[in-house]
């Protein structure tokens, strides 16, 4: 258990950092900005409780929020995906999530299954940061554009990152 926590908090503290330092500078296409942080939400162990799960998220949301110099933007978009997560791990996974001290990677639930997983919790994290961010309709086809390839930017860092942080167990 000490060694879950400890592997939680370094992963929190790597993205946090790796978010503002390196990526927060990054615009693709001058268009988007890849969001690597909520890794963090996706891979937290699945026996989790769930005040603890939307405690994590809101934290790490805060913590861009403050860096970014943004209003509660992050902080509300993790604390929803943080929410929805055990319903989603529910559907995805293949035994009790309960008393499931795995964390949910691409390894243990299966390339198909994470790939579905995650790209929901990307997809409505974006899409909560893009809408609140703008909070109009007005550049509906540019936000949309940023969504899309925000989305993509991210799930593709991501699918990397656990091709060579999180190996097979075999």
């Amino acid at each position: 258990m000490r060694r879950e926590i400890l592997t939680s908090v370094i992963q929190y503290i790597v993205l946090v950092f790796f978010q503002v330092l390196i990526l927060d500078k990054i615009s693709l296409f001058g268009i988007a900005t890849p969001m690597i942080y909520v890794l963090f939400i996706l891979n937290l162990p699945m026996n989790t409780s769930r005040w603890l799960t939307l405690l994590a998220s809101f934290f790490i949301g805060i913590s861009i929020d403050i860096f970014s110099g943004q209003t509660g933007i992050h902080s509300f978009s993790c604390t929803f995906i943080g929410f929805i997560r055990p319903y989603l791990l529910s559907m995805y996974s293949t035994g009790s999530i309960e008393n499931a001290v795995q964390r949910p990677t691409l390894f243990y639930l299966g390339f198909s299954h994470y790939l579905s997983y995650s790209f929901v919790l990307v997809f409505v994290h974006h899409f909560l940061c893009f809408l609140i961010s703008i909070f109009s309709f007005s550049e509906f086809f540019h936000t949309f554009l940023r969504l899309i390839v925000s989305v993509v930017a991210t799930m593709i860092i991501i699918l990397i990152t656990e091709l060579i942080f999180f190996k097979s167990k075999d």
